[in-house]
C-alpha cells in the first residue's frame, strides 16, 4: 500500500463504495459495524462513513470507508462525495443477481473520472449478494 497518508508508522487509506441502488453497499458497511470491526463516524442523508483499523504485514492501516448513495443515471451526490472524500481506492459494487447493476459500472466510473479530480489507481470489483444466486437473471454476469 503505497497510497494514502503516512503518520508515525501507521497508514491511512480511504475507500469509496460505488454502485447502483440495491447492490448492498450499505449492508456491507452495516455488517462491519455490527461485527464490531468498524465504527460509524458520519450519517449524512443515508451516506455512511466508517473507520476501522487492520494490520497488514505488521503495518497498522486505518481505513476510512465511504458508502456513496446509489442512484440511476447522473449522480451528483456521488460526484460531490468523491470530490470531498478523495478516495485512495474505489470499490465498484454490483449485485450478482442483476446484470443491470454490473452494466452500469463503466458509466459510474466514467462520471467519477470526468467530474472529479479522483485519479485512483486502485479499483476493486466486488460482486455482492451471493446469498441470492438462486434468483440470478438468466445469462452470465
Amino acid at each position: 500500500m503505497t497510497s494514502g497518508t503516512h503518520s508515525a508508522g501507521a497508514k491511512k487509506f480511504r475507500l469509496a463504495l460505488v454502485g447502483s441502488v440495491g447492490v448492498g453497499k450499505t449492508s456491507i458497511v452495516e455488517q462491519l459495524i455490527s461485527a464490531g470491526l468498524a465504527k460509524q463516524v458520519c450519517d449524512d442523508k443515508n451516506r455512511f462513513q466508517i473507520l476501522m483499523s487492520v494490520t497488514f504485514d505488521g503495518i497498522k492501516v486505518s481505513l476510512s470507508i465511504l458508502d456513496t448513495p446509489g442512484a440511476h443515471g447522473h449522480d451528483p451526490h456521488t460526484i460531490f462525495d468523491m470530490r470531498r472524500f478523495k478516495p485512495d481506492a474505489i470499490v465498484l459494487v454490483f449485485s450478482l443477481v442483476s446484470r443491470r447493476t454490473f452494466n452500469a459500472l463503466p458509466h459510474r466510473l466514467q462520471l467519477i473520472k470526468n467530474f472529479t479530480s479522483v485519479n485512483s489507481d486502485w479499483l476493486l470489483l466486488l460482486g455482492n449478494k451471493t446469498d441470492l444466486l438462486h434468483q440470478k437473471q438468466p445469462g452470465p454476469i
